[in-house]
């Protein structure tokens, strides 16, 4: 299930709002089937936020680079060292203490974000202030 818009990478505000939108849509949607956070580029500049959030996320992860322009340090991060990836169990979401914040406006919260693996519990902090989507001009703003 698409748990967003499309990634942008053009768009530097929707970085962190896709990031927030994907996660805090997964409380609801990880609850009726397999959630898409949607492909990102390795060598975006918001690469690693990407990379991190979605290996706490429990959804596929793949990437959309050109041919030949790949990070393949970042790439590696994602995988263990004999190329197999330590799965998230569910859908990425929100914990509790963030579960009510605007973690993209509100000048103090992290977006944290929870899951567990075959091995253990594991939790993302991502910092995705000062972004927003506004609807009155249909455009992301920072």
């Amino acid at each position: 299930l698409r748990a967003a818009d499309d990634f942008s990478p053009d768009e530097p505000a929707a970085q962190p709002v896709h990031l927030a939108h994907v996660s805090y849509n997964s409380l609801f949607l990880g609850e009726i089937g397999h959630v898409d956070w949607d492909m990102f580029t390795s060598t975006h500049s918001d690469a690693h936020m990407h990379a991190a959030a979605r290996a706490v996320g429990g959804c596929p992860i793949y990437v959309s680079d050109q041919p030949g322009e790949h990070d393949f340090d970042l790439l590696r991060t994602l995988v263990l060292p004999d190329g197999t990836a330590l799965l998230a169990r569910h859908a990425g979401r929100p914990t509790r203490d963030v579960l009510f914040s605007d973690v993209n406006a509100d000048g103090v919260s992290a977006l944290k974000i929870w899951n567990e693996n075959a091995c253990t519990g594991v939790v993302g902090a991502f910092n995705v202030q000062g972004a927003r989507w506004d609807r009155a001009t249909r455009r992301f703003e920072q």
